[in-house]
């Protein structure tokens, strides 16, 4: 990741699936499409598409019909992260590390290169997708409590507050630095 943040320090089991998951609210903090915590649960893993410089995904919108579909343009820092979390090689193929990455389950039609890319890792929901924003706001929890400016707050940071709320200056690019005091969803990637 090109910045260390609360995200990448986290350990355990659902380290790598809770980096992702932040990552992606973070999304248009990156200067890319804003997704919401519903959008990024119905994602599967098939439906990625990288183009060497950038990785689209194709999602359905909230409350659409089914069938209908828009492709959304992903960080890099959001798709090294999905990376690591489904053991995506550069061959294309998924094989999640053992114990740490995406959690397969034939049963709930999730494998290692198709079905829901979020999925449980605990219980009876073991392999199967997460179906609430519960979990989204469980992870990012477990990050807030990790950073010591925002732990105040995490009562009242929830995961649509972080996706929806613009950054206070546009996002920087490589040669320009970023400005101005960190609002408190930026400073989620920032550390």
């Amino acid at each position: 990741m090109d910045q260390a943040g609360p995200a990448d320090r986290l350990t355990g089991g659902d380290a790598l699936r809770d980096r992702a998951l932040i990552y992606l609210l973070l999304n248009a903090h990156r200067g890319h499409d804003k997704l919401r915590p519903g959008v990024i649960l119905s994602m599967d893993v098939e439906d990625s598409r990288y183009h060497g410089s950038h990785t689209t995904w194709k999602v359905k919108p909230k409350s659409a019909l089914a069938s209908a579909t828009v492709l959304v343009t992903i960080s890099r820092d959001a798709s090294r992260a999905i990376d690591a979390y489904t053991g995506r090689t550069p061959a294309g193929t998924h094989e999640p590390p053992p114990g740490l990455g995406r959690v397969t389950n034939p049963t709930y039609n999730t494998h290692p290169s198709r079905g829901a890319l979020f999925t449980g890792s605990v219980n009876r929901a073991l392999g199967a997708r997460l179906s609430t924003g519960k979990a989204v706001a469980r992870s990012l929890q477990h990050v807030l409590a990790t950073h010591e400016e925002l732990a105040p707050y995490a009562d009242r940071l929830s995961p649509d507050f972080i996706a929806a709320t613009p950054p206070p200056t546009p996002p920087p690019t490589r040669t320009e630095p970023a400005r101005g005091a960190p609002d408190p969803s930026v400073a989620l990637s920032m550390g």
